[in-house]
């Protein structure tokens, strides 16, 4: 019980301290000013209207604004440039970086559009437009990005750069040769993509290392470092709010860099974004051994996060010897394609929905993780990893799905490494339609030797009835359900092992009759994915309640 109360406590504490942020960041003194910036506006005017509305983001990085301030691009316009924050707002007082207008997200790209293509030779067509190899990026590689006409959040990455032109065999080859992008391509690049986009830039938007600051409505591509960055060396920083944004498609597959965001702000909310195609991490929560901070009162809810290649989701992770306290991790949909082919030598096979965690030389400290209401499905290696010196971490009313058919790695929808003491997992639904003989050993809960858990009220269900559901003093099949509770006195208040009868692949809400259903136990949380309230007397298991309508 007193791990209940202590959530419900901790969520409570963040709920009026957002709120509280929140009606603070609308708050403004009579000297703030409102700024506005448009691909057709004028540097030479004052930019204090939507008529008078700068030209450039260089204009913008040109300002020290002062805290309140808002500065404003106009949805439908595009700037290829790299912002940098100039100012910190303070607690009361947001500096704010939005959006007006009507249409599309403004977007602020790291690329140059590559235009006008004519045929090289056979189906190797080259741009005319002069740009710079995007693997000599500063330090770091980038690929280039096809915009699919399907829609503009439909990203294609350009496969590794290929050597030569005549290396260019199928779709999406490409190379850079004398200032010029050469791909293969099937039919006219012209028609047959929306755009195809060569980074240029680290960095799109350099946080700078700026206090209270918030992102609001962006859509933010196309870097070789990260598209949303602090500064290294990493600090001691406070308030930052991202929140509706679209941030896609950086570095290079499966590379060391390649972050959508990459923090470490305290009092920090991440909020309704969409974030997908990054080459190492989408959420980056990472400090290195140079410096020791504690980051606390982080928010990370109602984001999608698609196509990872290291992280697919958030991870939080430290080389040295900083703490990591008080993170929400809620409402969240973090998805794998199963159909990408894990043995394809430019996939990485060892995507991990959320990590929390630290290498073996690493002191760092992660406490009070509260991690609920999450759809993770196909993810290709695991779904949650806790690794490091992991305490009090809470994972509740989580759906899991899947895994990807063809990954051959060793995995865990949830994985517990010696080191991770005081874990939590009830009310969760693990679905796992791997096959045995195929991706070799996943099963729902892996824990080592060492580490410690109370595992109660979650239902499990393996398509494959051989391969084991849990691992952890012993292994256990479905049929060795019983003996499995014996042994550990986990799950005692489980349901048996059964199909949990979702409505379809697509749509993970319950079936009536789904053994899910009430078969849950009230943790504090009150409300699910969709918004609707758990049932305080027979809560559903996973992140939709059935029987929302009961009181």
């Amino acid at each position: 019980m007193y791990i209940n109360l202590r959530m419900i406590d901790i969520i409570m504490i963040q709920a009026r301290f957002f709120v509280l942020l929140l009606l603070l960041t609308s708050c403004s003194s009579g000297t703030t000013k409102t700024y506005y910036v448009s691909a057709s506006g004028d540097n030479k005017k004052d930019g204090t209207t939507a008529a008078t509305a700068w030209k450039t983001i260089s204009k913008v990085n040109s300002k020290k604004f002062l805290p309140g301030d808002s500065i404003l691009f106009r949805r439908g316009d595009v700037w290829r440039e790299s912002m940098t924050i100039t100012a910190s707002g303070n607690s009361g007082n947001y500096i704010t970086f939005g959006s007006y207008g009507s249409g599309n997200r403004p977007k602020i790209y790291g690329s140059v559009k590559l235009v006008k293509w004519t045929v090289f030779n056979g189906n190797i067509w080259v741009s005319a437009t002069n740009v710079k190899d995007p693997y000599s990026i500063g330090r770091y590689a980038a690929e280039i990005f096809f915009e699919e006409t399907t829609g503009d959040e439909d990203i294609s990455w350009g496969h590794k750069k290929k050597s030569s032109i005549t290396d260019c065999v199928s779709e999406y080859d490409w190379t850079w040769i004398s200032n010029h992008i050469y791909v293969y391509s099937p039919t006219d690049p012209n028609t047959r993509y929306t755009s195809i986009e060569a980074p240029q830039r680290g960095i799109v938007i350099n946080l700078n290392n700026k206090q209270y600051i918030t992102i609001d409505g962006l859509d933010v591509r196309y870097s070789s470092l990260a598209n949303i960055k602090e500064v290294y060396p990493s600090s001691k920083l406070n308030g930052l709010i991202i929140r509706n944004c679209h941030v896609a498609a950086t570095g290079t597959r499966g590379s060391v860099v390649g972050y959508g965001l990459s923090l470490w702000h305290s009092n920090c909310l991440i909020q309704n974004n969409v974030i997908h195609d990054c080459g190492r991490r989408s959420c980056s929560f990472n400090v290195d051994n140079a410096v020791v901070i504690t980051i606390t009162n982080v928010t990370i809810e109602g984001n999608e996060f698609y196509h990872g290649f290291h992280t697919t989701g958030p991870d939080i992770g430290n080389t040295g010897s900083s703490t990591f306290d008080n993170f929400i991790i809620r409402n969240n949909l973090i998805w794998d394609d199963p159909k990408w082919d894990m043995r394809d030598s430019e996939s990485v096979e060892d995507a991990v929905g959320i990590f929390i965690g630290n290498n073996n030389t690493s002191t760092g400290k992660f406490q009070n993780f509260h991690i609920y209401n999450n759809i993770i499905k196909n993810n290709p290696f695991k779904g949650i990893e806790l690794t490091g010196t992991t305490s009090n971490v809470n994972i509740y009313n989580n759906t899991f799905y899947g895994y990807n058919p063809t990954s051959t790695e060793f995995g865990a929808q949830v994985y517990i490494a010696s080191t991770s003491n005081g874990i939590t997992i009830k009310n969760n639904v693990f679905y796992d339609d791997g096959l045995n003989s195929v991706n070799r050993y996943h099963p729902c809960i892996y824990m080592q030797n060492g580490a410690s858990a109370v595992i109660d009220y979650n239902l499990y269900y393996k398509v494959d009835h051989t391969s084991p559901i849990l691992n952890f003093a012993g292994t256990y099949t479905m049929s060795k359900w019983d003996e499995y509770k014996a042994a550990t006195g986990n799950d005692i208040h489980s349901p048996t092992p059964a199909d949990p009868l979702f409505v379809s692949y697509a749509d993970l809400h319950l079936q009536n009759n789904s053994p899910a259903v009430s078969a849950g136990t009230y943790l504090g949380i009150t409300e699910d994915f969709d918004g609707k309230p758990y049932n305080k007397d027979k809560p559903s298991l996973g992140a939709f309640e059935k029987n929302w309508l009961k009181k």
